[in-house]
C-alpha cells in the first residue's frame, strides 16, 4: 500500500509538472509537496478512503478544498454505500456520462458497471441514448435517468413505477446520483480532466 503523500492521481511525487498538468490541461498542476492545510486533509481523506487516491475531477476540485471535501464525502457515500445495487448505480452514472459526452465518467464506470455485471446489450443502449421501455429495475433507472436529463423531468406513469421499483428512499439516491454525476462531468468536461489508461 502507499504511504500518505507517495501518489497523487497514480503519479509518484517525482513525477514532473508536465505529466501531471497533461490529466488536467486547464488548470494549474498541485504539486503534492506543497499543498496548503487544507488541500493536505482534503486529499488523505480521499487517498486514504474507498477511493484509494487523488484523481479524476478532485485534481480540479482540490483548487477549492472546502467544495472538494464535501464533494468526495457525499461521492463516497453515493458509490461506495449507497442503498441502490451497483448494476444500477452504475448505469444511472453511464447515463448521465453519456448524455453529457464525459469520456472520463464513461471510462471508469463502464469498467465498473461490467464487474457489477451489467451486460453489454445495456451499455449499447446507454451509448444509443434511446428509453427502453422495460419494466427491470436496470431499464426503470435507465429511462428515469435518460428522461429526467433530457426534458427537465420525469412523466407520471415512469416516477409511478421507478417508485415502486426503489422504493422513496432508492428513487431519491437515484436523483442525487444524476445530480451528482452532472455536476463532476462537467467539472470533468469544463478543465479537461482526462481518462487514465485502464
Amino acid at each position: 500500500m502507499n504511504q500518505p503523500g507517495d501518489l497523487v492521481n497514480g503519479f509518484n511525487q517525482t513525477s514532473n509538472q508536465a505529466q501531471v498538468r497533461s490529466k488536467v490541461s486547464r488548470l494549474p498542476a498541485i504539486d503534492v509537496t506543497q499543498l496548503t492545510p487544507e488541500q493536505a486533509a482534503v486529499f488523505e481523506s480521499i487517498r486514504s478512503g474507498p477511493r484509494g487516491q487523488v484523481r479524476g475531477p478532485f485534481l480540479a476540485l482540490l483548487h477549492a478544498p472546502d467544495i472538494a471535501s464535501s464533494i468526495q464525502s457525499l461521492g463516497a457515500r453515493l458509490r461506495f454505500s449507497g442503498q441502490i445495487p451497483a448494476g444500477q448505480r452504475e448505469v444511472v452514472i453511464l447515463v448521465v456520462a453519456n448524455f453529457w459526452k464525459c469520456n472520463y465518467e464513461w471510462v471508469i464506470h463502464e469498467a465498473d458497471a461490467r464487474k457489477a455485471g451489467v451486460q453489454e446489450a445495456m451499455l449499447d443502449a446507454v451509448r444509443r441514448g434511446v428509453p427502453l421501455g422495460t419494466n427491470t429495475p436496470e431499464g426503470l433507472v435507465h429511462d428515469f435517468t435518460l428522461e429526467l436529463l433530457t426534458t427537465g423531468t420525469v412523466g407520471q406513469e415512469l416516477y409511478a413505477l421507478a417508485l415502486d421499483c426503489l422504493k422513496p428512499a432508492g428513487l431519491v439516491e437515484v436523483n442525487v446520483l444524476i445530480g451528482y454525476y452532472t455536476m463532476l462531468a462537467l467539472v470533468l468536461n469544463a478543465n479537461e480532466v482526462q481518462p487514465p489508461a485502464l
